[in-house]
């Protein structure tokens, strides 16, 4: 990051009406970039004082519109008197000096979690619990990702037909697509009324790894500007299928989050979801194919065929469909995007 935004912050910080940094030497102790957001740590030099004040960290979202600080300033108040989120200390819509929205919230002195340790594994576990069983009602906003199974299940639908469109004339892997969006169909009809009685909870919105911090009070997650109301089936199902590797490490941990979640059926819905997860990777796979072909060429054909091999044969597998494209089919398709057009 350049220091002339790095400049623009600190003055920020000790002009700003809003903020808790108005007295002392501020200075810039470490600073981020997220994918489409730009994170300062600043705190006050002691001055020989004991206490000096805690550390703060801006954050400025890069993206259009407002309501991502906003969602995460409400998810903050509302998480950090639980012990699950930084204490929130200012929202600014209109940031005078900076051109864009920010946040302020203290500083948490936490470390990134071992996923290889059960034990953390587990105080993950809970503490999402928690965030899912706290009151609905304190939560002002719905969450950007699907609200329930009908939702989650018309956007898939769309995004299969959108990939089909787009490999019109390959008949490999059309007809592998319709029997995988003929199984997923038949698996959504007589799944939906596992939610006819389920309601929307609090979420994070981006549960990961990367956006929890293991700190000497417990678990503490940061990035809530996706959060609102949501299916917590949904987001346990992406967590336990993109981050835990191991199937004991998965069991172990749903076992862990059930306990603490104790929510009729979730067991149940969790598991519907990840069998129907797979096929949005491929379509994000299939959707994304041609660029990176395009960009990188034949030094990564061979690695893509593996991948789009091996992601194929999850979704069939997930479904019980043994139809999937040939390898020689798949690397004909890398083969026509490098040569400029579909086959």
């Amino acid at each position: 990051m350049n220091a002339e935004a790095a400049d623009a912050i600190h003055t920020y910080a000790l002009t700003s009406p809003l903020s808790t940094l108005t007295h002392g030497d501020v200075i810039v102790r470490e600073e981020w970039q997220g994918s489409d957001n730009l994170l300062w740590r600043l705190g006050v030099a002691p001055n020989g004082a004991s206490d000096p004040s805690p550390d703060v960290v801006i954050k400025m979202y890069m993206d259009a519109g407002w309501v991502r600080g906003r969602r995460e300033h409400e998810a903050q108040q509302l998480f950090a008197p639980l012990g699950l989120a930084p204490q929130p200390l200012w929202f600014d819509r209109d940031a005078e000096l900076l051109p864009r929205q920010v946040v302020g919230y203290s500083y948490v002195d936490g470390a990134a979690p071992d996923m290889a340790d059960p034990a953390i594994r587990q105080a993950i576990a809970v503490a999402i619990a928690r965030v899912h069983a706290s009151d609905a009602a304190a939560m002002p906003r719905v969450s950007p990702n699907p609200m329930n199974f009908d939702t989650f299940w018309t956007l898939l639908q769309e995004n299969v037909a959108t990939v089909r469109a787009d490999l019109d004339g390959n008949a490999a892997f059309i007809a592998a697509l319709d029997a995988l969006l003929r199984s997923a169909g038949n698996v959504a009809a007589a799944a939906a009324p596992l939610w006819a009685n389920a309601v929307p909870t609090p979420i994070h919105g981006e549960f990961s790894p990367e956006n929890t911090l293991i700190a000497p009070t417990g678990v503490i997650f940061v990035d809530w500007e996706l959060s609102g109301l949501g299916d917590p089936a949904l987001e346990v199902a992406r967590f336990v299928q993109g981050h835990l590797v191991e199937p004991a490490a998965r069991d172990a941990w749903l076992t862990a989050y059930l306990a603490a979640c104790n929510a009729p059926g979730m067991a149940e819905r969790i598991a519907i979801y990840r069998r129907l997860l797979p096929i949005e990777w491929l379509c994000l796979l299939l959707g994304g194919l041609e660029d990176a072909v395009t960009t990188f060429g034949a030094e990564i054909r061979a690695d893509m065929v593996n991948l789009v091999t091996a992601v194929f044969a999850a979704a069939a597998s997930a479904m019980e469909v043994a139809e999937t494209p040939s390898r020689y089919a798949i690397e004909r398709l890398l083969q026509s995007f490098e040569a400029g057009g579909k086959s």
